[in-house]
């Protein structure tokens, strides 16, 4: 919905008070505001139901949302192969990554960085509505072989789908999101977490690793090690044993990235002359370190999230309006560092708001919020609601493409002001990022995907959780249940659809087409519509041994930063579910 909408709430409006204590959209209000949305996503079961909790009365709608999904897996089955006996199949995970096929500011795609082989190329012909996919029992009888006219892959999609629609997903997932993100954040430490090197490193060379020394070979920069550590402090808030000294363990393994002359985390491991810093990666950092602290009491990681404020963030901060916003980097040699990004600015306005909650320099960092955010919604904001990427030097131009966590960490930061301040102003920008954001026509969502029931967000597992948390954000604040209606069925898509049912870990694309064949197989399956695989780079091995080979035969690898992102995802919701429940 365009930020503009006559529809939006207003400050003044009366509201009926949330169970958070925050201020909820008045009903009549709220149903004018997010009714064409519900409309288009809700069963009238759930639409009752959700007309039960307006009226004060607590209802548990998932068994309404079990016959809604299951329902939906029987029309799809009845649509897609003809009837006939269900049968089991695996869907197999694919792995996102936040490089490659690109958005302008209209969402439109610009441009691909991976080539094709003619034989993916050739595009197949879809098949008539009930064609495209059939039971695994063929027509003559013999098991596991495509009926005729049907492609193997459209085969193999069918079989998976039916797994993922049929078998635990599309259902609840066992013990609840809380349940998953435990057994997540475990797996993550196991897999990717060296006590040795004291360090994230991956188990062969991927996305975001660095060749190095034989203890760090293959380590992870700072991005995906501080992205860990924020899955690990949103794990602390629920269970604090468990996870308090393995956060004392990563903090101080991290600290070889941490120059202290600059009061700052480097990109890599610390040595003489070191000057590659992120802007962004910094201020996740001080917001993983104050919520750290929130959960777990250790004062020492509030007083480096306030270092690493006063000492580095702040002075990234163009003062002069020319054009103003926070620098996303440091290193001189590479001058894409000298991007006004919405990343380092947005994030960085959340930081100095979590120190404010802590009673750290309250109104100095309630005031430099305040600027940064203002500067964002002027300069990066456009007119449909959403956040561009930058302003690029040096004449300053928008860089239009648009992330899912440019929105996210913006909506969340308003969210923050507004609780802070009590000022309707932020909380009304929170609700025109959020109305944007769940517009399944808007930028945010798979265009390439015709049937608006089965869009998705189309970037990473690890810019999506920042949306997630955007949007639960807002839904503790205003009640309002179609927020959290859209945060769960992208977290419902990841578990289903995203997670490796071998291993237990998550693809880093939402984006099934840009993984594998079985996942693209999945992803015709789903939608009824044709498409050819464009594998993305980060999803695939970058061993020695395979660097000469095309791009979709390298083997497909796990990577920390889609995983910890997934896992901390996990946490929000169930978390939430719970203090609702």
């Amino acid at each position: 919905m365009p930020a503009n909408s006559s529809n939006a709430w207003r400050p003044g409006t009366p509201a009926v008070p949330s169970r958070s204590g925050g201020p909820r959209l008045p009903t009549r209000k709220r149903e004018r505001r997010w009714g064409s949305w519900r409309a288009s996503s809700r069963s009238p079961g759930e639409r009752k139901c959700e007309t039960r909790r307006t009226a004060g009365r607590r209802s548990n709608c998932s068994a309404e949302r079990r016959r809604r999904r299951h329902g939906r897996s029987r029309r799809w089955r009845r649509r897609s192969r003809g009837g006939g006996r269900r049968r089991n199949g695996t869907a197999r995970g694919g792995r996102p990554a936040g490089t490659g096929l690109r958005r302008d500011g209209d969402g439109n795609h610009t441009g691909a960085t991976t080539s094709h082989s003619s034989r993916r190329d050739a595009r197949r012909s879809q098949q008539p509505n009930g064609e495209a996919a059939r039971e695994s029992r063929g027509h003559d009888g013999k098991e596991g072989r495509p009926p005729v006219g049907v492609t193997r892959r459209q085969f193999i999609g069918s079989v998976a789908l039916a797994g993922a629609a049929g078998g635990a997903a599309w259902a609840d997932i066992p013990g609840g999101y809380a349940a998953e993100a435990q057994r997540l954040t475990d797996l993550v430490q196991q897999t990717f977490w060296d006590p040795v090197a004291r360090q994230y490193r991956a188990p062969v060379r991927s996305a975001e690793s660095v060749d190095s020394d034989p203890v760090h070979d293959n380590g992870y920069v700072l991005w995906p090690s501080v992205e860990a550590l924020h899955a690990l402090a949103e794990g602390a808030a629920a269970m604090p044993r468990r996870y308090a000294p393995v956060i004392r363990e990563v903090v101080g393994g991290l600290e070889q990235y941490f120059d202290p002359e600059k009061h700052a985390y480097n990109a890599w491991l610390r040595f003489p002359g070191n000057n590659d810093k992120y802007y962004d990666d910094n201020a996740l950092m001080a917001i993983s370190l104050a919520e750290a602290h929130r959960h777990t009491g250790v004062r020492g990681y509030r007083d480096r999230a306030t270092e690493v404020m006063e000492g580095f963030l702040k002075g990234g901060w163009d003062a002069s309006g020319s054009p103003g916003g926070m620098r996303w980097g440091t290193d001189p040699g590479n001058p894409a560092t000298a991007d006004r990004a919405a990343c380092s600015t947005s994030m960085t306005a959340l930081a100095a708001l979590r120190l404010a909650k802590l009673g750290v320099e309250e109104r100095a960092n309630l005031a430099f919020a305040q600027e940064l955010l203002a500067w964002l919604l002027e300069n990066l904001q456009d007119a449909d609601g959403l956040i561009m990427d930058a302003l690029e030097p040096p004449d300053w131009r928008v860089r239009r493409v648009k992330w899912t966590y440019n929105t996210g960490v913006a909506l969340r930061a308003h969210v923050e002001l507004y609780r802070l301040t009590g000022d309707a102003a932020p909380l009304e920008e929170a609700i025109r990022l959020a109305a944007a954001a769940v517009r399944r026509e808007g930028a945010l969502y798979d265009g390439l995907v015709q049937n608006p029931e089965h869009r998705y967000w189309y970037d990473s597992g690890f810019f999506v959780p920042y949306l997630v948390d955007g949007l639960m954000g807002l839904h503790e604040t205003t009640g309002e249940p179609a927020l959290r209606g859209e945060a769960e069925r992208h977290a419902d898509y990841a578990y289903d659809l995203l997670r490796d049912r071998t291993d237990g870990l998550y693809w880093r694309n939402w984006r099934l087409w840009r993984i594998g064949e079985e996942q693209l197989a999945v992803w015709e399956a789903l939608t009824g519509q044709t498409h050819r695989l464009e594998p993305d780079d980060s999803e695939r091995s970058k061993a020695a041994e395979f660097t000469n080979m095309p791009l979709e035969q390298r083997p497909l690898v796990k990577t920390l930063l889609a995983n910890a992102g997934t896992a901390r995802m996990f946490w929000m919701m169930g978390r939430r579910a719970a203090v609702e429940g």
